[in-house]
């Protein structure tokens, strides 16, 4: 082989070798003598010692070093020489079976053979520039079988690049080293798998430019970034940074709308802060951020319907050659659950837009969502409104602003009620809205209890909610008209305002009596008579207002309906389950079980004494004229009533001797880091496509009613695509009518104010329609 030629698959390389002694890295060497390989550390001390004949033992200390903490991957493959692909595997197989995994496996059936006219068709297609992939299927074999047969006909595919022969690898003999790699491997997990030989060049690149992060120190053709995934595969990359080329039509262009938002709204910072880094990766953390953001709005709901799509066009979307596949996305969301950082997320991303916008926590709005659960983990049962059932079920509990957009989100872990999550999650809020911010919390009767209010309304919040149970009816001649304008819109109100009305109990503390809450109560008239309470601390406002605010609760139900349909919010994304934290506790499932006794004992004793009735209604006094006689003819019915009472107050001892919550030993919770990070990706894309909306109601008159939909159409246009100097110029296709193109482009104008780049870029993203000229007659 050429001396100015090393291969290299996937980070392998020649490695170091002095005297004999094989560096793989700082810290760990080895040497091979009389067929045996002895492994070292630091000044000496063996760890392995290993017969090179024995291929599982080979690879057994290939992976033992490496979950130990001893090398990285392609240290491991450079010094062992095989590639990082290999090691990956049989990590994975290892951590599956054992060392059984390590074996090889004779695959069922005989070997395919390619035939000599075959090899004929091979070396045609393959001089005519035809891929792998191509040249398998017309052959309709593996792309395997191809792989094997060039490398045995010694075909490899040639790339000249102008490289440095000073590539900062570890040290000065490795920056000499720059050769042939496999490009299967280089690509993450592309499915193209051709070698590809990289040949030495003079051209040289300072040493004062080291490689960054990022790719953005070499200038490529934007649908070849092999050289980026080699680096990536080396640990020299953390993100290959979008380089974006012309194109006449792109599908789905349109969703370059959000991206000025999405760059102004710092949620990308906020996931930096949080995540740091996914380590050496050429699709990194600001690449699967903006790529499971742009699903979000193109409605590619869930990793698996990727396979729906063309990797090529999403990925010139990213600035890449193709977007990230199942499987990579789906270990991309592993690793950012592996970290554990799902609430600290939301927190951080709650307090960055609280910090842009803090009018919105003036008004807050409480509620539950249930995600059903079909599995077979036995997790807390919650009831499904919707539905009307109680069914196994996750318990998310939303926060929403004013005008319905999210803020917050927390998952219960046995799906506690609004009682139970309001006072954790408003401390929480206070942390970043500061002690002197009023906030108003709006909730439904889940949250009702008059302790809970007593010790809301000492912490300094407010409280509006709908009244629960029996109250006592207003006369229909109390009520008065009230109308309200708000939004541009008129609402009116049959109503009366009581200033303080008894709630309920506080406590009841011994020596003090019960202690009442007072609160002022505000009751609508509808139009088939019946009356609504609401009740509030608040004195400011107009009862029409508070009206408004209570019945404004049901754009947070618009939400969670909005959510489900268009972005698959109920979706179980991780599969699992934890066992459940032992501070938590739940009713007790015995009292359940006495509770369901006393009924039917209650019932039998009711159906007894009504048996007794009727005998003794029909009791002939000439017959039977005492009480004595009565109960000596009737003496089994009076057994039955008396063993009834007697089962009923058995139970309600049991009953009473049980204490009313256990620790929630026989539950388990569901993994949710996953679904958080989701979560937090829709809720993002949510609020942005909020915001389009408001700029859109500024041309566009039935923006109430239509809006989103148009935004739908819009982020699905095709659009051409130049690329400037310091711009990316997108020009969009018209829309359906003529009117629509015009809103189209004034949203487009808009948008063009923010002055925003690509995130990962120092190019401006510019909007624009194509409007057709009009036709004249």
């Amino acid at each position: 082989m050429d001396n100015n030629k090393i291969l290299l698959q996937f980070g392998d390389k020649y490695p170091i070798e002095k005297d004999g002694v094989v560096e793989i890295n700082e810290s760990l060497w080895y040497t091979d003598n009389d067929g045996y390989r002895i492994v070292y550390q630091g000044w000496g001390v063996p760890l392995y010692r290993i017969s090179l004949n024995d291929v599982v033992e080979v690879r057994f200390v290939a992976v033992s070093l490496r979950l130990s903490g001893f090398a990285h991957q392609y240290e491991i493959a450079i010094a062992f020489k095989h590639s990082v692909g290999s090691q990956r595997r049989w990590e994975h197989l290892y951590q599956e079976k054992g060392i059984e995994g390590l074996r090889n496996k004779k695959l069922p059936g005989p070997a395919f053979k390619i035939l000599n006219t075959q090899e004929q068709c091979i070396r045609k297609w393959f001089k005519e520039g035809l891929s792998n992939r191509e040249i398998a299927r017309r052959l309709e074999v593996d792309e395997k079988t191809i792989r094997q047969t060039l490398k045995r006909l010694g075909l490899q595919r040639k790339m000249k690049v102008s490289l440095t022969s000073t590539l900062p690898f570890s040290n000065a003999e490795e920056n000499q080293q720059v050769g042939d790699f496999d490009l299967e491997s280089a690509k993450e997990e592309d499915e193209v798998t051709e070698d590809l030989v990289i040949e030495k060049d003079t051209t040289t690149i300072p040493d004062t430019e080291p490689i960054q992060t990022e790719s953005s120190w070499l200038q490529q053709d934007p649908t070849d970034r092999s050289l980026d995934r080699m680096l990536a595969a080396l640990g020299r990359l953390d993100d290959a940074a979008p380089i974006f080329g012309d194109a006449d039509q792109l599908p789905r262009a349109g969703v370059f709308l959000a991206v000025p938002l999405l760059e102004k709204s710092g949620i990308l910072n906020v996931f930096q802060r949080i995540y740091h880094t996914l380590g050496p990766a050429f699709y990194g953390l600001r690449t699967t951020l903006v790529c499971l953001f742009f699903l979000a709005l193109l409605r590619i709901k869930r990793p698996e319907n990727l396979k729906e799509y063309s990797p090529e066009e999403l990925g010139q979307l990213l600035g890449l050659d193709r977007a990230p596949e199942v499987k990579t996305l789906r270990r991309k969301l592993d690793q950012l659950a592996a970290r554990q950082e799902g609430m600290n997320l939301m927190r951080a991303l709650a307090e960055q837009r609280a910090k842009e916008r803090p009018e919105i926590l003036g008004v807050l709005y409480f509620d539950g969502h249930v995600k059903e659960y079909s599995g077979k983990e036995a997790t807390g049962k919650a009831y499904v409104c919707r539905r009307r059932l109680a069914t196994p079920a996750a318990t998310d509990t939303w926060v929403n602003d004013i005008n319905g957009d999210p803020l917050f989100v927390v998952h219960s872990d046995i799906n506690e009620g609004l009682t139970k999550t309001l006072e954790p999650i408003l401390s929480e809020i206070r942390t970043f809205a500061g002690p002197e911010k009023e906030i108003t919390v709006v909730f439904d009767r889940g949250g009702w209890s008059p302790k809970l209010f007593n010790r809301l309304i000492n912490s300094g919040f407010h409280i509006i909610t709908y009244r629960k149970g029996h109250f006592n009816k207003i006369p229909c001649s109390h009520f008065q008209k009230s109308t309200l304008v708000e939004g541009g819109k008129t609402y009116t109100y049959e109503l009366n305002d009581a200033t303080r009305v008894r709630i309920g109990k506080t406590g009841n503390k011994k020596g003090e009596g019960a202690k009442y809450l007072w609160m002022r109560q505000v009751v609508r008239l509808r139009d088939d008579n019946r009356q609504t309470a609401v009740i509030t601390d608040r004195q400011d406002l107009a009862p029409e207002k508070v009206l408004y605010v209570m019945f404004n609760r049901w754009r947070q139900e618009n939400f969670f309906k909005y959510m489900r349909d268009e972005f698959a919010l109920d979706a179980l994304l991780e599969y699992g389950s934890e066992p459940t934290p032992q501070e938590l506790d739940h009713p007790n499932p015995v009292i359940k079980e006495i509770d369901r006794k006393l009924r039917k004992a209650r019932e039998e004793k009711k159906e007894s004494e009504r048996i007794l009735g009727e005998l003794l209604g029909a009791n002939k006094e000439s017959a039977r004229p005492t009480v004595r006689g009565f109960k000596i003819a009737n003496a089994e019915a009076l057994r039955k009533v008396e063993e009834a009472k007697e089962i009923i107050e058995q139970l309600r001892a049991k009953k009473k001797s049980l204490p009313k919550r256990v620790p929630a030993d026989d539950q388990v919770v569901l993994k949710r880091e996953r679904n958080l990070v989701a979560d937090a990706i829709k809720m993002s894309a949510y609020q942005i496509e909020s915001e389009l909306c408001s700029m859109l109601g500024k041309s566009y008159a039935r923006n109430d009613d239509e809006g989103r939909t148009f935004l739908h159409a819009a982020f699905q246009s095709s659009a051409k695509i130049e690329v400037k100097k310091n711009e990316i110029q997108i020009t969009m296709v018209p829309q359906s009518s003529p009117h629509r193109s015009r809103v189209f482009a004034d949203l487009c104008q808009e948008i063009n104010k923010i002055g925003a780049c690509f995130p990962g870029t120092n190019k401006r993203v510019v909007l624009a329609v194509n409007l057709p000229e009009p036709v004249t007659f």
